[in-house]
């Protein structure tokens, strides 16, 4: 006979058991993460401003986040007025060529600073991380922007 965890018993376990730890430590738990999250985005904003790049982190702190560009912004002619207000399709016009050349890019930079992201820059944190970690994050901004920069990838 086969059933949705019939060979997965550990798997669920596993996740009944994170589920009954979530439950145990409550709303605390995202305290910490939701203030991370806040300090790297003020960092990016205040690295955007001064260098005078076009970066900005897009997302929510407990699903998913993502450092995006628009270097080259979509024609505002070609948005019917229903997307303009809507913030996912918004999201996704932004990759256009040379947002996501600028944001692959800043994946490699980071990792070369010793901040490992996926193949586009996504900002995946979890309670585990530290102010420690957010630091190293925003430290490994500042230099791997700023290299980006010197080598023109804003022009």
């Amino acid at each position: 006979m086969s059933t949705t965890h019939a060979a997965n018993s550990l798997a669920l376990t596993a996740s009944l058991l994170q589920l009954r730890s979530l439950r145990a430590a409550g709303p605390a738990l995202f305290a910490p993460l939701d203030a991370h999250h806040a300090h790297i985005g003020a960092a990016v904003r205040r690295i955007a401003a001064c260098l005078g790049i076009p970066v900005r982190l897009d997302g929510h702190a407990r699903l998913y986040s993502m450092f995006s560009f628009q270097t080259d912004p979509p024609d505002p002619a070609t948005i019917s007025e229903a997307d303009a207000h809507n913030p996912a399709r918004s999201y996704f016009r932004s990759f256009t060529p040379g947002n996501v050349r600028a944001a692959r890019l800043l994946t490699l930079y980071l990792r070369l600073q010793g901040v490992y992201m996926e193949t586009l820059p996504t900002l995946d944190l979890s309670a585990a991380h530290t102010a420690d970690d957010a630091a190293q994050i925003v430290s490994g901004l500042e230099t791997a922007l700023g290299t980006l920069q010197r080598h023109g990838v804003f022009l």
